[in-house]
């Protein structure tokens, strides 16, 4: 077999393999990204790194939609965020076709773990998959790279964080019913079609 035969012939071994990667996860996931919590957790173990863990609404919640168009979606993001985590989007839309079938009883179970209450929130977990805090969402236009770094200082004091707040963690949870409860109070004379009025 000639040069130019073998070439053609990897060319195609990688063209396949590119592809079945693409297929590998669901439809709403961004390049870069993992669909599977479990498989980041392996490839963390390995790594060494963290896991920046977004729980998403893709097809329904406008935030998320925000969220992905303004970073998430922008390969700088990617890039960036791989280098210092391990990147995992874990989606929950109403178009059940967008995620792959053997993983929505799985984010389910994780978003439960993680004490997910809304759309978006991103977890910052170790490389054993281990919740170490709730991150804060990154700014259209922001620097991606400062970001992330400023999530991987933080998540380094997590654990004695965590440590500090835990005598006072029952009394925290209180708090956020106690305060749950009010604005779902505050909210119920709202006409919720009528976005101007949140403005």
């Amino acid at each position: 077999m000639n040069g130019r035969g073998m070439k053609r012939i990897v060319l195609a071994a990688l063209v396949c393999a590119a592809a079945g990667a693409l297929a590998d996860v669901g439809k709403s996931t961004p390049k870069g990204f993992s669909d599977d919590f479990d498989s980041s957790v392996k490839a963390a173990e390995k790594s060494g790194k963290n896991l920046w863990v977004l729980f998403t609404g893709s097809d329904w919640c406008y935030w998320c939609k925000k969220l992905e168009k303004e970073a998430v979606s922008k390969p700088e993001f990617a890039v960036e965020g791989a280098k210092r985590f391990e990147l995992v989007f874990l989606d929950f839309p109403n178009d059940k076709s967008r995620v792959r079938p053997e993983l929505a009883n799985r984010n389910r179970a994780l978003a439960a773990k993680f004490g997910v209450r809304g759309y978006p929130t991103i977890v910052l977990a170790g490389p054993a998959g281990e919740k170490l805090m709730t991150a804060r969402r990154p700014q259209a236009g922001e620097d991606f790279a400062a970001y992330f770094d400023g999530q991987l200082k933080k998540a380094k004091f997590a654990p004695q964080i965590a440590k500090m707040i835990a005598p006072y963690e029952k009394e925290f949870e209180a708090l956020q019913k106690e305060w749950a409860a009010k604005a779902s109070d505050a909210f119920k004379g709202i006409d919720h079609e009528n976005a101007a009025q949140f403005n």
